[in-house]
């Protein structure tokens, strides 16, 4: 979740073989599934690197 013109938005992207790129923001669940199953969603949580390896 991101913080945009003081509202919290779910940003929603794809990934593919070039790289990820953003479909759009969106303001509630009902938004994001007009781009996406959200069956399909996955949380990404940032695990912190290890010694000597990049973020």
């Amino acid at each position: 979740m991101i913080i945009l013109d003081q509202r919290a938005c779910l940003r929603v992207t794809r990934l593919n073989q070039h790289g990820r790129y953003l479909l759009a923001y969106c303001g509630t669940p009902q938004e994001v599934a007009k781009h996406v199953d959200l069956a399909d969603l996955v949380q990404v949580i940032p695990l912190p690197a290890r010694p000597g390896q990049p973020r």
